[in-house]
Protein backbone atom coordinates (compact mmCIF):
# COMPACT_ATOMS: atom_id res chain seq x y z
CA UNK A 1 0.00 0.00 0.00
CA UNK A 2 2.66 2.77 0.84
CA UNK A 3 4.30 2.06 -2.76
CA UNK A 4 0.77 3.31 -4.36
CA UNK A 5 1.21 6.16 -1.89
CA UNK A 6 4.37 7.03 -3.05
CA UNK A 7 3.27 6.91 -6.63
CA UNK A 8 0.51 9.13 -6.05
CA UNK A 9 2.44 11.57 -4.53
CA UNK A 10 5.52 11.53 -7.25
CA UNK A 11 2.45 11.97 -9.75
CA UNK A 12 0.72 15.13 -7.58
CA UNK A 13 4.89 16.19 -7.74
CA UNK A 14 5.48 16.20 -11.38
CA UNK A 15 1.71 17.64 -12.16
CA UNK A 16 3.04 20.85 -9.67
CA UNK A 17 5.92 20.93 -11.46
CA UNK A 18 4.72 20.98 -14.70
CA UNK A 19 2.04 23.57 -13.52
CA UNK A 20 4.58 25.84 -12.31
CA UNK A 21 6.95 26.26 -15.13
CA UNK A 22 10.74 25.73 -14.83
CA UNK A 23 12.30 26.15 -11.91
CA UNK A 24 15.00 28.84 -11.48
CA UNK A 25 18.06 28.70 -9.51
CA UNK A 26 17.70 31.05 -6.46
CA UNK A 27 21.31 32.65 -6.99
CA UNK A 28 20.30 33.86 -10.41
CA UNK A 29 18.89 36.91 -11.15
CA UNK A 30 15.54 36.69 -13.44
CA UNK A 31 16.37 37.76 -16.88
CA UNK A 32 12.66 38.88 -17.14
CA UNK A 33 11.00 42.11 -16.04
CA UNK A 34 9.25 42.43 -13.24
CA UNK A 35 6.08 43.57 -15.08
CA UNK A 36 6.32 40.53 -17.69
CA UNK A 37 3.11 39.19 -18.25
CA UNK A 38 4.55 35.55 -17.48
CA UNK A 39 5.17 36.20 -13.56
CA UNK A 40 1.58 37.73 -13.60
CA UNK A 41 -0.21 34.99 -15.18
CA UNK A 42 -1.84 32.38 -12.60
CA UNK A 43 -3.39 29.20 -14.58
CA UNK A 44 -7.08 29.46 -13.24
CA UNK A 45 -7.75 26.89 -10.50
CA UNK A 46 -11.03 25.46 -12.13
CA UNK A 47 -13.05 24.84 -8.37
CA UNK A 48 -16.40 24.30 -8.21
CA UNK A 49 -18.56 27.58 -7.02
CA UNK A 50 -21.94 26.46 -4.71
CA UNK A 51 -24.30 26.63 -5.06
CA UNK A 52 -24.33 26.62 -8.86
CA UNK A 53 -21.04 24.50 -9.40
CA UNK A 54 -19.94 26.00 -12.10
CA UNK A 55 -16.07 26.31 -12.44
CA UNK A 56 -14.13 29.07 -11.41
CA UNK A 57 -11.71 28.82 -14.16
CA UNK A 58 -13.87 28.61 -17.39
CA UNK A 59 -17.46 28.64 -16.21
CA UNK A 60 -18.58 25.50 -17.43
CA UNK A 61 -20.40 23.01 -15.17
CA UNK A 62 -17.89 21.19 -12.91
CA UNK A 63 -16.03 19.54 -13.46
CA UNK A 64 -14.76 21.10 -16.74
CA UNK A 65 -12.96 18.98 -18.97
CA UNK A 66 -9.63 20.80 -17.89
CA UNK A 67 -10.85 19.72 -14.13
CA UNK A 68 -11.40 16.46 -15.26
CA UNK A 69 -7.68 15.86 -16.68
CA UNK A 70 -6.12 17.36 -13.99
CA UNK A 71 -8.07 15.10 -11.60
CA UNK A 72 -7.01 12.13 -12.70
CA UNK A 73 -3.64 13.07 -12.90
CA UNK A 74 -3.52 13.85 -9.12
CA UNK A 75 -5.25 10.54 -8.12
CA UNK A 76 -2.62 9.36 -10.01
CA UNK A 77 -5.11 6.84 -12.23
CA UNK A 78 -6.65 5.07 -8.93
CA UNK A 79 -10.16 5.56 -10.12
CA UNK A 80 -11.58 4.52 -6.58
CA UNK A 81 -10.43 7.01 -4.48
CA UNK A 82 -11.19 9.52 -7.66
CA UNK A 83 -14.97 7.89 -7.27
CA UNK A 84 -15.38 8.40 -4.07
CA UNK A 85 -14.08 12.36 -4.30
CA UNK A 86 -16.43 12.76 -7.36
CA UNK A 87 -19.11 11.11 -5.04
CA UNK A 88 -18.95 13.58 -1.93
CA UNK A 89 -19.34 16.64 -4.41
CA UNK A 90 -22.21 15.17 -6.27
CA UNK A 91 -23.47 14.52 -2.85
CA UNK A 92 -23.09 18.29 -1.76
CA UNK A 93 -24.03 19.20 -5.47
CA UNK A 94 -27.37 17.31 -4.92
CA UNK A 95 -28.22 19.10 -1.92
CA UNK A 96 -27.39 22.76 -3.37
CA UNK A 97 -29.16 21.90 -6.53
CA UNK A 98 -32.47 20.33 -5.88
CA UNK A 99 -33.66 20.94 -8.98
CA UNK A 100 -30.79 19.03 -10.69
CA UNK A 101 -32.13 14.94 -11.86
CA UNK A 102 -30.19 12.67 -10.32
CA UNK A 103 -29.32 11.21 -13.35
CA UNK A 104 -28.09 13.95 -14.83
CA UNK A 105 -25.97 14.71 -11.83
CA UNK A 106 -24.66 11.37 -11.90
CA UNK A 107 -23.79 11.73 -15.53
CA UNK A 108 -21.86 15.00 -14.66
CA UNK A 109 -20.02 13.92 -11.89
CA UNK A 110 -19.13 10.38 -12.23
CA UNK A 111 -20.07 9.54 -16.18
CA UNK A 112 -16.51 10.59 -17.44
CA UNK A 113 -14.97 8.24 -15.13
CA UNK A 114 -12.66 5.51 -17.01
CA UNK A 115 -14.57 2.07 -16.11
CA UNK A 116 -12.03 -1.28 -16.10
CA UNK A 117 -13.55 -3.79 -18.53
CA UNK A 118 -13.00 -7.32 -17.83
Amino acid sequence: MKRRRVQVGAALTRARQRLAGPVRDAGRPDRRSRNSAARRYAPPAHLPLPPSWQCSGCAAAWPCPTKQSQLLVEFGGTTAGLAVYLGACLVAATKDMPAMPLTQARARFLGWLPRRRH
